[in-house]
């Protein structure tokens, strides 16, 4: 008698039969591992002092918008007097 073997290979399934949550999965995982090597490459060539100094700031108390040049003009007068 001859014994024989069963080999099972698997092979990736096609995107049409993968749910879309698999789909979308794999692709941040690929994005993650980009972003993550190049915030690793920027690590390497700078040190953390700079990194820390570069990072901005934001408060949204003093984020200011304007839309027309009168609101530009009463910011700056507003300024003036203050500053002086």
């Amino acid at each position: 008698m001859s014994s024989r073997t069963c080999r099972l290979t698997l092979l990736p399934l096609p995107e049409a039969w993968l749910p879309s949550s698999e789909i979308l999965y794999d692709k941040e995982r690929v994005s993650s591992a980009q972003i993550q090597a190049r915030l690793d490459s920027i690590g390497r060539e700078h040190d953390d002092t700079f990194i820390e100094a570069i990072q901005h700031v934001f408060d949204l108390l003093k984020a200011r918008h304007f839309d027309s040049s009168w609101k530009w003009v009463r910011y700056d007068a507003i300024y003036v007097f203050y500053e002086g």
